[in-house]
């Protein structure tokens, strides 16, 4: 029979921060500075765990599950692009979840092309990663861009979620250079200077 004390007595439930990794990969919480064991977990996870066996120096606990989940979000920088060319952006990917993500895949629409979008392996819970991509819009216009997040928790549960985005897809066209072919054709004809500037034409 036991006779010790604990603050986490089996089957009860608590809300921890894992802090550290024990050496064979279980995450380790803490309650009142007792020491608990949490499979499947990692440094920064904030879970929801029942304890199920409490011995002398230490507890063993599950996650659960319905509750501890990653959310990833996506974020792309507000500029204005070019129709049919090539730019290199740099997006960020954030887990807003409660637990770690991993495998993360991103899928976008195809009326913008995309290069070198590699997949992540894994971001932790409040975690926030850059990466630089190449994009090329194929159509002009405020242009909404559809994209699609799958991902795995620690227990390998599949997630997925659709982003939309929209950026501006505009071209440049200089007034100045316009006026004055068709205004003085001619080498060396004589004219007034024209301020220079650009116009948005969709």
């Amino acid at each position: 029979m036991k006779s010790y004390y604990t603050p986490v007595p089996e089957g009860t439930y608590h809300d921890v921060t894992i802090e550290d990794v024990a050496r064979d990969g279980d995450g380790i919480a803490r309650v009142q500075g007792f020491v608990i064991f949490v499979p499947g977990t990692k440094i920064g996870d904030n879970v929801k765990i029942k304890i199920d066996m409490v011995m002398r120096l230490f507890a063993i606990a599950s996650v659960i599950q319905e509750e501890s989940k990653p959310e990833i979000t996506l974020k792309f920088p507000e500029e204005t692009f070019k129709p049919n060319t090539w730019k290199r952006i740099a997006i960020t990917i954030t887990n807003t979840g409660s637990i770690h993500a991993k495998n993360i895949k991103i899928k976008p629409s195809s009326d913008i092309e995309f290069r070198r979008i590699p997949t992540i392996p894994q971001i932790d819970a409040n975690e926030t990663k850059t990466m630089i991509i190449g994009m090329k819009p194929t159509v002009r216009g405020d242009v909404p861009i559809d994209i699609v997040i799958t991902f795995n928790d620690a227990f390998d549960r599949e997630y997925t979620s659709l982003e939309e985005l929209w950026v501006m897809v505009v071209v440049y066209v200089d007034v100045r250079t316009s006026f004055d072919q068709r205004i003085f054709p001619a080498s060396g004809a004589i004219g007034i200077p024209i301020p220079s500037c650009s116009l948005f034409c969709w």
